[in-house]
């Protein structure tokens, strides 16, 4: 089995679902956050000017036909894209390294990450 984590592409999502709900349900106008959800609703990016989802597409046929298929393919339209979902996956894990009683030092977590490359160091 394979997950295909897609950034941010064009796509009917995001009006696919202010169809489904039609904006802010009667629970969140009543809800204390009532302001949040409507800001938050109101942000949403229109996705015209998105790049279209061809990569994404081409991460599901490799899933799906390949003879070695990834576990995961994190599929972004940009570098930028990528090294901000990246980080913040690092970032997750220098915390919760940090909270261990039992942490790793630098240099087990970048043999961890060797590892997981599979650029071992031999």
């Amino acid at each position: 089995m394979s997950v295909i984590e897609p950034g941010a592409f064009k796509s009917e999502i995001i009006n696919s679902a202010f169809k489904k709900i039609g904006g802010m349900t009667e629970q969140m106008e009543k809800s204390p956050y009532a302001d949040v959800y409507r800001a938050r609703l109101n942000s949403l990016p229109a996705t015209d000017n998105f790049k279209e989802p061809d990569a994404v597409a081409d991460a599901a046929v490799h899933a799906l036909f390949d003879d070695h298929p990834k576990r995961r393919y994190m599929v972004m339209p940009s570098r930028k894209d990528a090294h901000d979902a990246v980080k913040q996956l690092v970032n997750k894990l220098a915390q919760l390294n940090d909270g261990l009683e039992h942490n790793f030092s630098r240099e087990e977590l970048i043999a961890m990450l060797d590892h997981a490359m599979g650029v071992d160091k031999k």
